[in-house]
């Protein structure tokens, strides 16, 4: 796993009970500790270590057994397990609550060093969304015109904001258009080139997103009906790419656990080979027996939800990480 960044890393830290002015220093801590790298493994034993993960907690002779006693509430059974991004960071407050800030030995160092990337020591200024550069603002907007004609006039509307096609098919159903977004886009450099799906307005979307809470119902629902599948959550990015299946624990909750507590079952891994090898999976699979019941937190926001054969495709933004596409269940009114 590549390094976190540190607005994640400041999500995960407010989502495990650090106070907001006490997250900028963590975040520094971590830098020192491992670069923000999770798989991080110091093995020296002539420091005194034998310490993992993000905030290299040290498992070093019988200290190791003991604190695996101590993790094992949040699902740590094995030191491998404190390579995990989410459960490091709760070993770390476990850690901090009984020794403080200097179980670090980096503490003082790092309490000097630059403040993070995001402003301020607030958390909400690590997980605000970010703003888009004014020429994706033009395609977005132009997008979101088409969509609300292309809805007053028929279906369309919903087929192709539902769609990772959303360009292609705007191209059949207003060719004039498309050439304009086309033609906004091409101005914008490639590195900063907003995705189709990125800029693509969701169905029963506002600029402000849904309004009230939500809760998206774990579901079996395909082509063959509500049971086509065993029960489960199939979440993607709209634009396909690829994201850890630990990426959305700070801001996806299922039954008050983060996302990850889930079953990913084989075949429901990222990339899996589906239809005899014919597509890839292009995003996670979370099975919580059916009774699965899921919530944000963190600044993630519902964005809109249309009907499909494969449930509710109901649209997630996430600070920091864009958007996904959640299927197989039913969204409803908290």
């Amino acid at each position: 796993m590549a390094a976190i960044s540190e607005r994640q890393l400041a999500a995960y830290l407010k989502q495990a009970g650090f106070a907001e002015d006490r997250i900028p220093l963590m975040v520094n801590i971590a830098r020192r500790e491992s670069g923000l790298n999770p798989q991080a493994h110091n093995p020296n034993r002539a420091t005194g270590d034998n310490s993992y993960g993000l905030f290299q907690i040290n498992m070093i002779d019988n200290l190791g057994p003991a604190r695996l006693k101590d993790f094992a509430s949040f699902g740590v059974s094995s030191y491998e397990d404190l390579k995990d991004p989410w459960k490091n960071v709760q070993a770390a407050k476990r850690v901090f609550d009984s020794q403080g800030i200097n179980a670090w030995t980096t503490a003082k160092a790092a309490a000097a060093d630059p403040a993070p990337s995001f402003a301020g020591s607030a958390l909400d200024a690590a997980t605000s969304g970010t703003s888009r550069d004014p020429l994706g603002a033009m395609v977005s907007s132009l997008l979101e015109d088409t969509l609300r004609e292309s809805t007053r006039k028929s279906s369309a509307g919903d087929q192709m904001a539902a769609s990772s096609g959303f360009l292609e098919q705007l191209q059949e159903a207003n060719p004039g258009v498309a050439a304009q977004v086309a033609a906004v886009a091409a101005l914008v450099p490639t590195g900063n080139r907003p995705t189709a799906a990125a800029i693509s307005p969701s169905p029963a979307a506002t600029s402000a997103g849904l309004s009230g809470n939500y809760v998206y119902e774990e579901g079996g629902i395909g082509p063959g009906g509500p049971q086509t599948y065993g029960p489960h959550f199939d979440i993607k990015k709209t634009d396909l790419g690829y994201f850890d299946r630990h990426a959305l624990d700070p801001y996806v909750m299922v039954n008050g656990k983060p996302l990850s507590s889930g079953t990913t079952v084989a075949g429901g891994e990222f990339g899996a080979s589906r239809d005899g090898g014919a597509r890839k999976h292009a995003g996670w699979d979370y099975a919580f027996g059916g009774g699965g019941r899921l919530t944000l937190t963190n600044g993630a926001q519902w964005v809109g939800s249309s009907p499909s054969d494969y449930g509710d495709a109901a649209v997630v933004r996430v600070p920091g990480l864009g958007e996904f596409k959640i299927l197989h269940g039913k969204l409803r009114p908290a």
